[in-house]
């Protein structure tokens, strides 16, 4: 079944470096993002803009054709570690991809991204439009037909995608998705605007079991905090008998985490997962196949 489980268990809690002088040591994934190249402090760094801040990432490896004041950019790739009692001017990233924002429009502010490219540069499906990233919505049926609904800002918004796992095929069904905006014919009438769908997934909740923990650190948990991981995409795989979610930060870079405990729906060799939670410190002297991640959420992707 595809879900999302969100744990009921304890999260726990969490001199200056330059870009050269850093050593990466990637804790997470940064999923794709538009901000804007500027100068702090004498380093080129990336800014976003979020809704109540301003997050500043310092980026590695950014090639010096970017490196131009308040230029737009679209990126992602791995975060980086900040070394205790360091203070750096941004979160570190090591990119592995990043372009240049050309728009059209601005953006409303809807939750959704209406911005082009060059067509160089625009998005992979030529009849795109746009995109939605992370929005929250529920399934509905209009007769034998099932719809995506957004309430925004007081408005409904009502999708119709190209396609929907049959788990997903349940009116009222709360719902995370991902997609593409679809190009839709002004002369054809349709009960909603067109997507793409990304990824997708619902909610439900679970208790932690101690019992379920897995055997290969049954007898070093709970382990002690080292940061937390936002959400992520990685890859279920089986390594000696133990479950490990790998992330694939680009450029040959992978990195292994352990769940603490995995949901038996999730126990799939491959399957494609969304995660996020605590990450813990390997006790000295001993050997993982992974680094020890306590669950907060996890999903399965559909591509």
């Amino acid at each position: 079944m595809k879900t999302l489980y969100t744990f009921l268990f304890l999260i726990l809690g969490f001199g200056a470096a330059s870009a050269q002088s850093y050593v990466f040591d990637s804790v997470g994934v940064k999923s794709i993002e538009i901000g804007t190249v500027v100068i702090k402090n004498d380093t080129w760094v990336i800014k976003v803009d979020k809704a109540n801040f301003t997050q500043y990432y310092l980026p590695v490896n950014l090639p010096e054709k970017y490196c131009i004041n308040n230029q737009e950019v679209v990126f992602e790739g791995a975060i980086g570690r900040i070394p205790t009692n360091v203070k750096m001017v941004g979160t570190p990233l090591k990119l592995s991809m990043i372009r240049v924002l050309y728009r059209t429009k601005p953006n409303p502010n809807n939750g959704e991204t209406l911005s082009e490219e060059k067509v160089s540069q625009a998005l992979p499906d030529p009849d795109s439009v746009g995109f939605i990233s992370n929005a929250n919505g529920k399934i509905i049926a209009i007769g034998d037909v099932f719809l995506i609904e957004q309430e925004i800002n007081g408005e409904t918004k009502r999708y119709v995608p190209d396609f929907l796992p049959q788990d997903f095929l349940v009116a009222n069904t709360a719902i995370t998705f991902s997609a593409t905006i679809l190009k839709s014919d002004p002369n054809v009438r349709m009960m909603g605007t067109p997507i793409k769908i990304k990824d997708i997934k619902s909610e439900s909740t679970e208790q932690f079991d101690a019992q379920k923990i897995q055997d290969a650190v049954k007898d070093l948990f709970p382990f002690d905090s080292v940061g937390f991981l936002p959400e992520t995409k990685g890859t279920i795989k089986l390594i000696a008998g133990t479950f490990v979610i790998e992330v694939d930060n680009g450029r040959n870079d992978i990195t292994r985490y352990l769940p603490v405990m995995l949901p038996e729906d999730f126990k799939k060799e491959g399957l494609l997962v969304m995660v996020s939670g605590t990450i813990g410190k390997i006790p000295a002297n001993v050997r993982m196949v992974g680094t020890p991640l306590t669950l907060a959420t996890i999903g399965e992707i559909i591509e």
